[in-house]
């Protein structure tokens, strides 16, 4: 008969992958910094462009110590793994990064503007279609998506309905899963992982780009028009490949509890 798995190993199995996670970002903002943030480059989203707007007017020595802290604070732990690492300067620096485009909208009172980045402009949002994303043929680009995943994130794919799909990709007796979206009306596609047991049981999840490096919790795109799929979809790609090569080391030496007998 096979082994079950109690929620007790449940939980101490995602808490290792959440600090296996921690500790892998860590160690890749370090890389993504040292490089001028190569891949945050490739994401054409709000939360990318402001990123990168706070970051360039900081001297390189301050860089790190910014991303150091927001790593901490998207620790895939939760909450309270995040409290745990993180220090009053790593506070403060998480804090002065989320209230940025803070202005005073009335004396004494501070909001978030509404600020709309394009990755070389911004400009305040006005009007109703401020924030209405420009048409593309979101059948095309699923279509590109699946070319250029499927070579990169196994060819197992599942659909989940129009416009949501996932691949499978094996890494010793782990699967992890690339599910991207092209279904949203405020976004033209976004993506994540997620690392799943034998028998389907999801112990890490929610893994992009942007997550992981704790500038935002989703990662997506948002397309100019549709000269830009091809360009978005290679990026996206180029990406997942980063993330999935380091699978099999993040993952090394770790079994599911019921693939192991009592």
């Amino acid at each position: 008969m096979r082994p079950t798995t109690t929620e007790s190993q449940l939980s101490a199995l995602r808490s290792e992958i959440a600090e296996r996670c921690y500790r892998w970002a860590a160690k890749d903002v370090v890389r993504e910094t040292a490089e001028d943030f190569p891949l945050v480059r490739k994401v054409k989203s709000q939360a990318a462009y402001r990123f990168l707007e706070i970051a360039e007017k900081l001297p390189k020595s301050e860089r790190l110590r910014l991303v150091t802290a927001l790593v901490k604070r998207f620790h895939m732990g939760g909450p309270a793994f995040a409290s745990t690492v993180t220090t009053p300067e790593d506070q403060h620096l998480v804090t002065s990064y989320l209230e940025y485009d803070d202005g005073e909208i009335t004396p004494g009172l501070k909001a978030r503007l509404p600020i709309i980045r394009d990755g070389g402009n911004k400009q305040l949002a006005t009007g109703p279609t401020a924030n209405r994303v420009a048409k593309i043929d979101r059948s095309a680009l699923h279509r590109s998506l699946v070319e250029k995943l499927r070579p990169v994130c196994g060819s197992k794919l599942v659909d989940l309905g129009p416009g949501s799909s996932f691949f499978e990709s094996p890494v010793g007796p782990w699967t992890v899963t690339t599910q991207f979206s092209t279904a949203s009306r405020f976004r033209h596609f976004d993506y994540w992982h997620r690392i799943v047991m034998p028998e389907g049981i999801i112990v890490g999840e929610g893994i992009s780009i942007l997550r992981w490096l704790g500038i935002s919790g989703m990662s997506s795109w948002t397309l100019k028009d549709e000269t830009e799929i091809e360009g978005a979809v290679a990026d996206v790609a180029g990406i997942c490949a980063h993330f999935l090569q380091e699978t099999p080391l993040l993952l090394s030496g770790l079994e599911p509890p019921s693939s192991r007998g009592r």
